[in-house]
């Protein structure tokens, strides 16, 4: 979705890349992937999340995330880091699926419901548009620690390399499996929770 120019200004003016930010969850919706004409790969159901920036909450970002639960070059991939961030895990717990009806990821331990209202702390970067424009995305997602949530959003700034502690999420529920999408790596292979490759 195009952002308009005067909203798009205001979001390259506050925002900075590599720097933290609070966010808090106001929606998720889901779309469902659809092939483009030469395209060379299978395309992904994605999430979108709608995400009010807590320091100016009429500011928001929609970010679209792939479902994919796998690591790619080192690199966790960006659902799963949301997922485990808005629930409060490091981002490379292992999920075993998701169901994208309830919006509930599976764990090994239960499973857990992203809701509006959580808060997420997210780094993200400018990158071109096909137009040409500027475009701030949100690239990388981390729990709210202790620390983040106490001081003020604007103030959340510090650099990547910064340590983040885990904090502990919901309690969790008993795992079910029908209607669940399973968890696969970023090549599309499935991911056996007996077997994990990593």
């Amino acid at each position: 979705m195009h952002t308009p120019n005067a909203e798009n200004a205001k979001i390259l003016e506050t925002f900075q890349p590599m720097q933290r930010y609070v966010f808090t969850l106001k929606g998720l919706g889901f779309l469902q992937a659809e092939a483009r004409p030469g395209q060379t790969f299978e395309p992904r159901d994605q999430i979108r999340a709608t995400l009010a920036y807590d320091a100016q909450p009429e500011i928001t970002l929609d970010s679209y995330l792939s479902i994919s639960f796998g690591t790619y070059q080192g690199k966790v991939a960006l659902f799963k880091q949301f997922c485990n961030a808005v629930l409060g895990f490091p981002a490379n717990t292992k999920v075993e699926g998701f169901d994208d009806s309830s919006f509930e990821v599976y764990y090994a331990t239960g499973r857990h419901e992203l809701r509006a209202g959580a808060k997420v702390v997210a780094i993200g970067e400018y990158k071109e548009r096909a137009d040409g424009s500027q475009a701030f995305r949100l690239t990388y997602f981390e729990p709210v620690t202790a620390h983040t949530a106490m001081a003020p959003a604007a103030a959340i700034q510090t650099p990547v390399t910064a340590a983040v502690a885990p904090q502990s999420g919901p309690a969790p529920v008993p795992v079910t499996t029908s209607g669940v999408t399973p968890a696969t790596y970023s090549n599309g292979q499935p991911i056996d929770p007996a077997n994990p490759l990593f």
